[in-house]
């Protein structure tokens, strides 16, 4: 089809060409008849290729205008979400454009905040006619804020939906004695490294899972990261960190999707994002949150902060415990030793008292020298053979006792790396009323002793 010329007429008054303005005139009337010719619309013939119908002519026009995918800027108005999607209008700020857009249902699901009128939005998508009406459509794919304004809108509108829900109310204490960790930040920044830096050596196991923590891929990334940290059983908390920024920057932290997951979530969730003026929707859903990855790192210490207190007072038990039982196996010890002692003192009386009896006996019977040989003989057997058997009794007891002995004895127990205290006055120390500030005390081990000086004492709590 001809195409008509865009021409700009312009007309000089007062110029200092030394010419009058009636030569000016005569110039200005030349150009407009020229121009009258050049805009003439005397019609060019059409071939039969180039005469549309009406649906045809909308199809050709479809396919120009959805032929790229473009980005349009304006303010959405009058949206209304219906089950086969969402529909609006996008309107200039400062001028009177008007653009009908269409949101499928699979990419409606994908906005990370609710969408309403007034919100400055960027979306992406291509264009579209719609032939019943002659109408061109926008099919958005995706939606982006533009401007504080909006974006602290958005905010807004969804910590009001969130609450209304009851997201917020819901927050589990953090497990004690915490041994592995989840770890959601991007592994490029300084965010880790703090928490590192800050983390006690007492056996932590950190996964950390990269994920971008701004743009739009950041919040499907942080909720696939959540989803696989509760797959693994042996993840006691989940950590979601950034190092703070403007309310633009925490866009991904402010997303319904995100907020949703950490709710979801089996597992506690502490946030810290870093930012004081305007918590993070995904802060205010998560059980715990604070401002740094210092004080999360401080946090996970102090889930074994009860252990770390107690665990001197627990070794006083024990120790207490010890001697308590080597007390009485001391005074069992020295009762059976006693009663050996008495026994084997029973024992030395025999062959002396046997030996009284034999001279008598020998004297008795001189003259019957071969009897008495035969009838010493006998009883001499018989005694020895008790004698043996005896000595062998006394044997067995002496070897069970010695066994016993080593089994109880300090000297073993020095071995197993317990140590004896002793005061200034050579006794074994067995409670703190025992000692004085100040006193010097001689502490045994193993291999030798060492003195030291009681500067503080500290009684076992119940």
């Amino acid at each position: 089809m001809p195409r008509k010329k865009n021409i700009t007429q312009a007309t000089l008054w007062g110029t200092d060409s030394g010419k009058g303005i009636g030569d000016s005139e005569k110039k200005t009337r030349k150009r407009k008849r020229e121009s009258d010719k050049s805009l003439s619309t005397k019609p060019y013939p059409l071939t039969p290729a180039q005469i549309f119908t009406v649906g045809g002519y909308l199809f050709h026009l479809g396919k120009l205008v959805g032929a790229e995918e473009v980005i349009v800027q304006g303010e959405i108005s009058g949206f209304k979400n219906h089950q086969v999607g969402g529909f609006f209008s996008l309107k200039d700020t400062d001028g009177d454009g008007l653009l009908k857009c269409y949101m499928p249902p699979r990419f409606l699901s994908q906005v990370g905040f609710p969408l309403e009128d007034g919100l400055l939005v960027q979306v992406r998508g291509v264009a579209s006619i719609y032939k019943p009406r002659g109408e061109l459509s926008f099919t958005v794919q995706s939606i982006s804020l533009v401007g504080d304004g909006s974006i602290r809108q958005a905010y807004e509108a969804l910590k009001k939906k969130l609450e209304d829900e009851g997201l917020f109310l819901r927050k589990r204490e953090l497990p004690e004695f915490i041994e592995r960790i989840g770890f959601i930040t991007a592994k490029s920044g300084e965010v880790i490294h703090d928490f590192q830096r800050n983390l006690k050596s007492l056996g932590f196991a950190v996964d950390l899972l990269d994920v971008r923590v701004q743009g739009s891929d950041a919040p499907p990334q942080i909720v696939q990261a959540i989803e696989t940290l509760n797959k693994l059983k042996s993840v006691e908390v989940i950590i979601i960190a950034r190092g703070g920024g403007s309310l633009e920057d925490l866009q991904a932290f402010n997303d319904e999707r995100v907020a949703r997951a950490i709710f979801k979530s089996e597992i506690p969730i502490l946030a810290s994002i870093g930012h004081d003026r305007d918590v993070p929707i995904a802060s205010l859903v998560s059980d715990l949150y604070v401002s740094t990855p210092s004080i999360a790192a401080i946090t996970m210490n102090r889930s074994w902060e009860r252990l770390e207190s107690q665990l001197p007072l627990l070794v006083s038990d024990l120790v207490y415990g010890f001697e308590n039982v080597l007390d009485i196996k001391k005074s069992a010890t020295r009762t059976e030793l006693n009663k050996l002692l008495f026994g084997m003192e029973r024992l030395l009386r025999i062959p002396r008292e046997f030996r009284s009896r034999l001279k008598l006996e020998l004297f008795k019977l001189g003259r019957e020298k071969d009897e008495l040989k035969l009838r010493t003989r006998r009883g001499l057997t018989t005694v020895v053979q008790s004698f043996e058997i005896r000595i062998r009794e006394i044997m067995a007891i002496l070897k069970s006792c010695s066994s016993y002995f080593q089994g109880v004895s300090p000297e073993r127990n020095l071995h197993l790396g317990y140590s004896i205290v002793l005061g200034s006055d050579g006794r074994v120390v067995k409670k703190t009323d025992d000692l004085t500030i100040g006193e010097k005390v001689s502490t045994l081990l193993a291999d030798g002793s060492f003195i030291s000086k009681v500067e503080q004492k500290q009684k076992k709590t119940s």
